[in-house]
């Protein structure tokens, strides 16, 4: 692993009067500046060992640093977004439909914890802010169907920057945002005019993968990361979340090929993410949330057709976990060799590297 760069998140003195010294307390280091977690929704690794025999790709350097697998089943047995989503963002098992939230009770999510170390925040999706997986990032409600609770408590989330697809619910409730000093946009170009506003949330009306004919000139995946990178560096460094939304929801309706272009939008956006990260100052966490479709390999480029799924539904299928430099050791969360880890072990792994542990 290339050497890592240590930050500073604070040192707090502590003068005790009289006694003839000082004291040094609370100090904390992070090994990483930035953390970047990506996930491909519904992706299983087969999503993309077949999109890289349809569009003919060598490796993707990403998927030489896979490190397992990570179990996806919630407290209802197969997940749904919510509960891997909320896994995934809070380190909490939960029942299907819940958004970071369980037994009455609000969990605490790494966006929220990444803000305490004074990390600026983000949440980029290709699906609307109100999809399962962004909402567990920034929102709490006891089922993902609840909208108007989605929406309140994102206002009240303070993340920096929340980019997903348009939506009129969002923009019927605008002010929500505005009146909180958000700057609310509803177009690419309103979104990139307002790269140096303190708080932002994007719209945007075109969000699809340029390998499916007729979104060439679409708000792209890899662009939406460019920008939430140029938007959240700081000197403290910061949390980012990007997910890839729709390699599920073709899979539910056994679309290979479009499965298969949003898993390839996924990749240029993780090759991008490798090139940034290069300088050894960010850890990247490529996972999914779940498997949909129960999809098989195809023996060859002719074989890949939409029979190569099993099912229209979630799986209970483990899901690949790739990082770049950090250095991924189940046994320290408590998992024994040979034990597949659970999902929750990426939010456990983001929070110690934000709080320097």
């Amino acid at each position: 692993m290339k050497k890592l760069v240590s930050l500073v998140l604070g040192v707090s003195m502590v003068v005790s009067v009289g006694a003839g010294f000082t004291a040094c307390e609370g100090k904390k280091e992070r090994a990483f500046k930035n953390v970047i977690v990506v996930i491909g929704d519904g992706m299983g690794e087969n999503h993309l060992l077949n999109a890289i025999e349809y569009f003919d790709l060598e490796t993707p350097a990403f998927m030489e640093d896979q490190c397992g697998y990570i179990a996806t089943n919630s407290l209802s047995g197969t997940t749904d977004s919510a509960a891997a989503g909320t896994a995934l963002a809070t380190g909490k098992k939960v029942e299907n439909s819940n958004l970071a939230y369980y037994d009455e009770k609000n969990l605490t999510q790494i966006t929220t914890i990444a803000q305490k170390a004074k990390m600026k925040t983000g949440v980029v999706t290709t699906d609307t802010l109100d999809g399962a997986t962004p909402a567990a990032f920034s929102a709490h409600s006891p089922t993902r169907s609840f909208t108007s609770q989605i929406i309140s408590t994102q206002v009240e989330s303070g993340i920096d920057l929340l980019l997903g697809r348009w939506s009129s619910t969002y923009t019927n409730r605008s002010y929500l945002f505005t009146d909180a000093e958000y700057t609310f946009t509803t177009t690419k170009e309103d979104l990139l005019a307002a790269k140096d506003a303190p708080k932002l949330i994007g719209m945007v009306g075109d969000i699809d993968s340029q390998y499916i004919a007729g979104n060439e000139e679409d708000f792209q995946l890899k662009e939406m990361a460019q920008f939430a990178i140029e938007y959240l560096e700081n000197d403290d460094g910061f949390f980012l979340m990007i997910e890839g939304a729709y390699i599920d929801k073709y899979s539910h309706n056994n679309q290979l090929t479009n499965a298969l272009s949003e898993a390839r939008s996924l990749i240029d956006t993780v090759e991008y993410l490798y090139e940034y990260a290069a300088d050894g100052e960010t850890a990247i966490f490529i996972t999914a949330d779940h498997e949909t479709g129960g999809l098989k390999k195809a023996t060859s480029k002719a074989a890949l057709t939409d029979a190569l799924y099993v099912s229209s539904g979630h799986t209970s299928m483990p899901v690949p976990i790739f990082v770049k430099n950090y250095t991924w050791k189940p046994e320290k969360f408590g998992y024994k060799n040979g034990v597949t880890p659970e999902n929750t072990m990426v939010f456990e792994a983001c929070k110690a590297i934000i709080q320097g542990k």
